[in-house]
């Protein structure tokens, strides 16, 4: 069977477009590349009327899965999207293939430390001391997400 590229809406209220195959033996479906479709209503800017917009971005954001099973009876609806809707689809595809979304791997603690080789930096040529600092700053981002509040 070949891969058909079809609107989805599931369950859970989510809109995809994707690549999917449906065999019936099966009692999931498999999705392909799917891209979830962000709608939102827009006002004419001479506010007579509104228009809806729309835009695609992947549909599980912290995965680099591109094929993913789901049970048939999640899907709603199957319909066919318009050929220029087509070919936006295979275009944002292509573009998330060439330009991955950045991951957050310990960007922050990076930044705080360049941060501080600066400040440490301005400290020295304004003569002040900061001895004892550097394991402060250290110790708090490695322990920040684990402060418990009462």
């Amino acid at each position: 069977m070949t891969d058909q590229i079809k609107l989805v809406k599931l369950d859970n209220g989510d809109s995809l477009i994707t690549k999917i195959k449906v065999n019936e033996n099966e009692e999931y479906a498999t999705l392909i590349e799917p891209m979830r479709i962000h709608k939102w209503m827009q006002q004419h800017e001479d506010g007579d009327g509104a228009y809806e917009n729309a835009t695609f971005g992947p549909w599980e954001s912290f995965s680099n899965d591109q094929v993913f099973h789901i049970a048939k009876n999640r899907i709603l609806t199957l319909t066919n999207p318009r050929e220029d809707v087509i070919r936006y689809y295979h275009r944002i595809v292509e573009k998330c293939k060439t330009n991955p979304i950045d991951s957050f791997d310990d960007e922050p603690i990076e930044n705080v430390q360049q941060l501080k080789e600066v400040v440490d930096r301005m400290n020295e040529k304004l003569g002040f001391s900061v001895d004892g600092e550097e394991e402060d700053i250290l110790e708090y981002m490695y322990n920040k997400d684990k402060i418990t509040k009462h």
